[in-house]
């Protein structure tokens, strides 16, 4: 004898013909995410901590997230350090305040050079190549961006700026598609002084480039026909 079905049975249902059939169950996704709460500062910025230090109040970023990767280490950044033993609250005040300090001194610096036309977009370590490179050869910045500086007698000089720190030192020159003479490739350190530049004449870049790519290497330094600048003479 065939078993009763439970007609209150929410995974089976029948059909036009009588016969039954089963629903499969399905798991219910949540709408939403939950997010770890975030800490907010006194005006509800969740980005931003405020530290007081009685005249003084710095304001701190906090780090971005780490990029996705498969690496479970390199996705945390390493193991955190824990704070140090003894440490005093006095020292951490003193630090913070020299950060504050730091930190306005290069707001207005940036300010006083965006004011004087120096600064001119968002890429910050670009307008200050091309200003170093003005200034190096004596001629008047470009005063649209993008734009190639020209000497006296002529001669087109397109700058390349890299911004480099000590575990990021870039190598690949994007060649430009513009007509120009020389290519200036110019080095800043993270405090974006200049380090070090070299000029390559027109011709030796379309020897050496590769795909729309020209890589600083010892053997292009290295080549009669390309200038080394050290970073004191710009």
């Amino acid at each position: 004898m065939p078993a009763l079905l439970d007609p209150y049975d929410p995974t089976r249902s029948r059909n036009a013909a009588g016969r039954t059939r089963s629903r499969p169950r399905t798991k219910r996704r949540n709408s939403f995410v939950k997010r770890p709460p975030q800490a907010l500062d006194n005006g509800g910025n969740p980005n931003y901590l405020t530290t007081d230090m009685g005249d003084q109040t710095a304001l701190l970023t906090h780090d971005p997230a780490p990029p996705k990767t498969r690496n479970p280490s390199a996705a945390q950044g390493g193991p955190m350090l824990a704070p140090r033993a003894g440490m005093k609250r006095e020292d951490v005040l003193r630090a913070i305040a020299r950060l504050t300090i730091a930190e306005r001194t290069r707001l207005e610096a940036t300010e006083a050079l965006r004011e004087m036309g120096v600064i001119r977009g968002r890429r910050l370590a670009e307008d200050l190549g091309q200003a170093i490179a003005a200034a190096f050869y004596r001629v008047e910045p470009p005063t649209t961006v993008g734009f190639d500086l020209e000497t006296d007698d002529g001669t087109l000089i397109h700058v390349r700026t890299f911004h480099c720190t000590a575990k990021r030192r870039r190598t690949a020159v994007d060649t430009p598609h513009e007509t120009y003479d020389l290519l200036l490739a110019l080095r800043l350190d993270a405090a974006y002084a200049p380090v070090e530049a070299i000029e390559v004449p027109r011709e030796v870049v379309q020897e050496y480039e590769h795909q729309g790519r020209l890589s600083w290497t010892k053997r292009l330094a290295r080549d009669p026909r390309v200038r080394h600048i050290p970073g004191d003479a710009l």
